[in-house]
This record gives structure tokens, C-alpha cells and sequence, in this order.
């Protein structure tokens, strides 16, 4: 056993503790994982532990950084992402710095050309209150398949219909978007859009779409067209009438899961599916939870 400051075992030939690092003792795939979880200035500390964790810090598939990280960080971002291959790349960032936006700009375009799968972004402005576009080589990605966006506020009609292979997509905070079109999606598997408190409409067209959830506190109008496929549905818009549900219901014949939060206005819902297994009610305070076998 190796002395490593770790878990006390007991050697009772010896009849004494020793020290065993068990967390060292882990196969390389697993610690990779482990340290995939955490973020980037953890992982910058776990290299001083031993040359081998050094090794794997620069070799994990995943990374994620934060902006609020001291300007070293990205020396370290910069010489990480170019020095293995990357899968999922999650970042968080004020855009408040001068060169923030070249960083980031510079950073996914190499990603995308090298295939990342994930991309989760995430921004929160300062008093700068900056906006930022997506560089263009996201458009033209071949290998981009689960796109966050959240706080993100440029036009999102141009940039999902350019992303041939995508299938898992989430739009969260874009408060400054009125309109959402989705056209043509043909891999798309899920969508959520939440709480994106400027919207006024959604439009998606999406032929293989397993799941949806659309959350908004307000007004909006939402027009489903050519989601034959979709099996989960989750509704929180407090304009949805009785009317909106029975001309998209008689469209969706393979739904199977059903929630309908604070959809205020709903006066007679009628409900015909030999697909349906699940539904969730929470109306006017009240929750009913039901579930009907076809």
C-alpha cells in the first residue's frame, strides 16, 4: 500500500495505521471523469499533487471556465484547449474585460474546428453590459450536437438552422430575444426554452423532436408545425387557451408525457390519447397528478 495522505487502514500484522491514497489508485478514464465535474481553477490545483494528475488535467475531455478567474487562467484555457481534444466546453463569462470577446471568439472557433460536441454558455453582463455574436464557425459546424445558450441575446433563427447535426438545445435568460424560430430541424431531439422574459413567439418545425419545454412568465404565442414525433411536453405560458391545445393535441399522437403549469386562462381541457401515460396538472394553485395507460 502506498503512505499517502488518504483513508487510515488498519495493517494488523504491523498493528499499526498507514496511509492509502485510494483516489490515486483510480484507472485514468475514471479520474478524467472526476475531474470533468469540477471547474478549471480546481483543476489547476490537482496538478500540483502529483505529475500524473498533472497529466490529467491537460488530458480530461471536458472543460469548463469562468471569466472571474484572474486574466492567468486564460493562458492555461488557451494552452489546455490546444493540447488535447475537447468534447464539452462550458463557459461563464461577464464579458466586462476589453478582451473578453476575442478570447472567447478565439477559443470556440478552434474548438469547432477540432469537433466539439458541447458547447454551454453562459452570460452574465456587469455594468459593461456588453453584448456578444457567436463567431461564425458555429454556424458551419459539423460536429456541434448539444448547444446551452443563457443570457445569450443575438439572433437565434440563423444560428440553429446552421447547426446541421444538433439534437439538444436550451435557450435560458435570453431576455432581450422577442422571436424564436426553429425551421428544417431535422436531428433536433430536445428543447427547452425558459424564462426568456422578452419573448412574444416561438415557432418550431421539427420532425424527429422527442421533448419540449417552453416556461415563460408572459404573453407568448407558440405554433407547433410537424412535431409528429414528440413524446414529452412540458407547457408553462399563462395565455395557452382550451382552443391551442385541442388543435395542437390532435396533432402530437405519440405524446406521452403531458405537464401543464399556470396556464391560467385553460377553462375545459379535453384530453384524447391512446399514447398518453403521464399528466401533470398544476392549475390555479392546485396540482392534480394523473396517469391514464392507453
Amino acid at each position: 500500500m502506498k503512505e499517502k495522505e488518504a483513508f487510515n487502514v488498519m495493517d494488523h500484522k504491523k498493528k499499526k495505521y498507514i496511509a492509502v491514497d485510494r483516489i490515486s489508485e483510480l484507472p485514468d478514464p475514471l479520474l478524467q471523469e472526476i475531474l470533468s465535474f469540477l471547474p478549471i481553477n480546481q483543476v489547476v490545483q490537482s496538478t500540483i499533487l502529483s505529475k500524473r494528475w498533472k497529466h490529467m488535467s491537460t488530458s480530461i475531455p471536458v472543460l469548463f471556465y469562468s471569466g472571474f478567474y484572474p486574466s492567468g487562467y486564460c493562458n492555461f484555457v488557451e494552452k489546455t484547449i490546444r493540447s488535447r481534444s475537447v468534447k464539452k466546453f462550458s463557459l461563464a463569462d461577464s464579458m466586462y474585460k476589453p478582451n473578453s470577446a476575442s478570447n472567447v471568439d478565439r477559443w470556440i472557433s478552434f474548438l469547432v474546428k477540432n469537433d466539439v460536441e458541447e458547447l454551454d454558455l453562459y452570460w452574465f453582463r456587469g455594468l459593461s453590459g456588453r453584448m456578444y455574436q457567436l463567431p461564425q464557425s458555429v454556424l458551419d459546424s459539423k460536429s456541434l450536437t448539444v448547444l446551452t445558450l443563457d443570457g445569450y441575446d443575438q439572433t437565434i433563427h440563423k444560428l440553429v438552422v446552421g447547426c446541421p447535426v444538433i439534437q439538444d438545445m436550451t435557450f435560458h435568460r435570453c431576455h432581450k430575444l422577442k422571436s424564436m424560430k426553429f425551421e428544417g430541424l431535422t436531428n433536433a431531439k430536445s428543447i427547452v426554452v425558459e424564462y426568456n422574459h422578452g419573448l412574444e413567439i416561438v415557432e418550431l418545425e421539427a420532425s424527429n423532436l422527442y421533448s419540449l419545454l417552453i416556461h415563460h412568465h408572459k404573453r407568448c404565442e407558440i405554433k407547433l408545425v410537424s412535431c409528429n414525433n414528440l413524446k414529452r411536453l412540458s407547457l408553462r405560458v399563462p395565455n395557452t387557451t382550451d382552443k391551442w391545445f385541442h388543435d395542437h393535441l390532435s396533432q402530437l399522437p405519440k405524446i406521452e408525457f403531458l405537464e401543464i403549469d399556470d396556464c391560467y386562462v385553460l377553462e375545459r381541457l379535453k384530453i384524447s390519447s391512446h399514447s398518453l401515460k403521464t399528466l401533470n396538472l398544476v392549475l390555479s394553485g392546485i396540482t392534480l397528478w394523473g396517469k391514464t395507460v392507453g
